[in-house]
């Protein structure tokens, strides 16, 4: 894990709702009214399920991968951290997201990842969806054990899949999914994302096996 360069990390701490007692310190009485984390861009170890995702994408094989970051607005009470939605872009062909909650005093997750409508076109090779379609995945267990929760994103693919290479339901797609399968709890993407109008939308990668993506 690195910076790249002229891309430092900026986390800003409001002092407003701010406190964190020293002595003696529980994670329970941290509190923090807002706070806004900027990753920028990131050079990360290429392994998990990252792995899976540059490897279904038919990205170039390598240790690291290169990740552009939207921030992030945390605010942490009584040892719950709420996060709101972090739009990322993995080697400038995967577009995911993630948002929720984490027990900092139980080290537990709470936590959600969205497939994007533009992921799902370049992995996938599902056309016409809306532009702010998402299938979110949960992720719960521990910050030691995650566990995702893939069953229904899989299904959501597989049947977007099968509507996709219908006779002539291609054109119709997307507002036939938005009637029945999208998602309603789905916080809103920051936009413009940074790397809109810098990195150009990538042909599709179709995968021999879509359930590889969530092994």
């Amino acid at each position: 894990l690195a910076s790249q360069k002229n891309s430092p990390i900026i986390t800003r701490i409001s002092n407003n709702g701010f406190s964190y007692p020293l002595s003696p310190f529980k994670t329970q009485n941290l509190k923090v009214g807002h706070m806004s984390i900027d990753l920028n861009k990131l050079i990360i170890s290429n392994t998990g399920a990252i792995r899976t995702m540059t490897k279904l994408a038919k990205l170039r094989s390598s240790n690291v991968v290169n990740m552009w970051f939207t921030n992030v607005n945390i605010q942490i009470d009584n040892g719950m951290l709420l996060s709101d939605r972090m739009d990322f872009l993995i080697d400038e062909a995967v577009h995911l997201c993630s948002w929720g909650k984490i027990d900092l005093n139980n080290k537990a997750l709470k936590m959600n990842l969205g497939i994007t409508a533009d992921t799902l076109y370049s992995v996938f090779g599902i056309e016409n969806l809306p532009d702010d379609y998402v299938i979110k995945i949960p992720i719960k267990g521990t910050f030691e054990n995650p566990k995702i929760d893939a069953s229904k994103a899989t299904a959501k693919i597989i049947a977007l899949s099968a509507l996709q290479q219908s006779s002539g339901i291609g054109s119709i797609i997307g507002g036939l999914v938005t009637k029945f399968q999208k998602d309603q709890d789905i916080p809103p993407a920051k936009r413009p994302f940074p790397w809109e109008g810098k990195v150009r939308r990538r042909a599709p990668a179709r995968s021999d096996n879509i359930f590889d993506f969530f092994k």
